[in-house]
């Protein structure tokens, strides 16, 4: 796609003029094509072609045995990575956002594609029910800034990385209703302040995938309590 290329190989001074650009094309609502599915994307939500990350995520869980398992889409966005789970892969398909458009969106999305996805408005884990989720997915925002408009949520992880802050606390909190985390983050991000916030609450987190795309790494974690609980999963 010609735009991720410019978005990515460009300088970053120039993403002042970029970014708003794409905002304005997609101030209304339009529909974009995502693997064969036809999504109604909402502005403000984040757009899951125009940045890379969605693509190897889905691509890496898609190596995963996740038939009949039931998934958390925690910050899904358009909830593109879910919408094609539950479509291809028989999952129990579960997202979440603090965005009112996202799952505005994701709501019609499933409902003209038959699909039964739970949805929740929330903040993190503020709103979804002590329930077990089989798999947990994570596409988080990873630079240290605050979020100044309901969009940017989708980027900014505030002061001091506050988002993986309560992110880490709140996986602790719920280890015993969590199978396995899965989280895409890339080397453009301060890997060390990030994870670091996992560690210090006492949970693993293990880089199980790396991929080059377009000048910058992906790389995929698993978080778990425990190396014994973690064997016990993988088990």
């Amino acid at each position: 796609m010609l735009l991720n290329k410019i978005i990515y190989l460009l300088p970053s001074r120039f993403s002042s003029v970029i970014y708003p650009l794409i905002k304005w094309y997609y101030r209304l609502p339009r529909t974009i094509q995502f693997r064969g599915i036809a999504l109604r994307l909402h502005p403000t939500v984040f757009h899951p072609k125009l940045y890379l990350t969605t693509e190897t995520f889905l691509d890496y869980l898609l190596t995963r045995d996740l038939k009949g398992q039931s998934t958390l889409e925690l910050g899904c966005g358009s909830g593109a990575i879910s919408l094609y789970l539950a479509l291809n892969c028989e999952v129990d398909a579960h997202v979440s956002d603090i965005n009112p458009a996202a799952i505005d969106g994701v709501i019609s999305n499933a409902a003209r594609l038959h699909l039964p996805i739970n949805t929740y408005l929330s903040d993190l884990f503020a709103n979804i029910p002590n329930r077990h989720f089989d798999v947990l997915v994570i596409n988080p925002p990873f630079f240290a800034h605050p979020a100044d408009s309901i969009d940017e949520y989708a980027f900014n992880a505030g002061q001091d990385y506050q988002y993986f802050k309560s992110l880490a606390r709140q996986l602790k909190e719920r280890q015993d209703y969590i199978g396995i985390t899965y989280m895409i983050l890339t080397d453009k991000c301060d890997l060390r302040s990030i994870l670091g916030h996992f560690t210090s609450v006492d949970l693993k987190i293990e880089n199980v995938f790396k991929l080059q795309s377009l000048g910058e790494e992906h790389l995929i974690y698993s978080v778990w309590c425990c190396l014994a609980c973690h064997a016990c999963k993988q088990s």
